[in-house]
């Protein structure tokens, strides 16, 4: 029996659904869920207290990030649609989302898109009762732009400023364990400063 409805739900439905849902339980994964098992859990040395401070820090980037792109989306549409109706809503919009792009390609954490997409659910599911077609427009929107979140990352020099930052906060409580090669290292150099040799008899030369 075909059914008339099996392509909608497979090439647009749930690819939709799909794309809505992913891109945040990945971040819950990344941040929420390592914070939450390192603050329930006492850090036993260095690299515990590295992956807590490093999930933390990453969970009060997500927190600014999101609030700083609410408060200009909300504002920049209330103040476009007042003064210059739909067309100044789209023009603030617009440059929000370019301003977002550059602060994307300057610190490579790809945040914009994503947070973009969250406003864009919470004003779609706002005009639900009032706008059908702009609550559709939004929520396929957001869905592309949360899509692209998951699709494209490009965390790599904020990374590793985050992981100093991580290092230097757990260093303040914990000596770094040596590696096995600076180890070595040490070793040898405290050999050659007290001018001592190992030999198969146990003596000194």
């Amino acid at each position: 029996m075909i059914n008339p409805f099996a392509p909608v739900y497979y090439h647009i439905l749930l690819p939709l659904v799909k794309s809505q849902i992913q891109p945040y339980v990945t971040l819950f994964d990344k941040s929420i869920r390592p914070l939450y098992n390192s603050v329930t859990t006492r850090s036993q040395g260095y690299y515990q207290a590295v992956e807590r401070n490093t999930a933390f820090i990453k969970t009060i980037e997500l927190i600014v990030q999101f609030s700083v792109y609410f408060f200009l989306y909300q504002k920049g549409w209330d103040l476009g649609t007042h003064y210059f109706g739909l067309a100044g809503g789209a023009v603030a919009f617009s440059l929000i989302y370019a301003a977002g792009c550059w602060v994307d390609d300057q610190l490579q954490t790809n945040m914009n898109d994503i947070c973009t997409g969250t406003w864009l659910y919470y004003k779609g599911i706002r005009n639900f009762g009032t706008n059908r077609e702009a609550m559709l427009a939004s929520i396929i929107i957001a869905g592309h732009l949360t899509h692209q979140h998951q699709e494209s990352p490009k965390a790599s020099r904020w990374e590793t400023k985050r992981q100093s930052a991580a290092e230097w906060i757990a260093r303040l409580f914990y000596d770094k364990p040596e590696s096995s090669l600076q180890k070595s290292v040490n070793t040898a150099a405290k050999k050659a400063v007290d001018g001592t040799h190992d030999f198969p008899n146990g003596e000194d030369e």
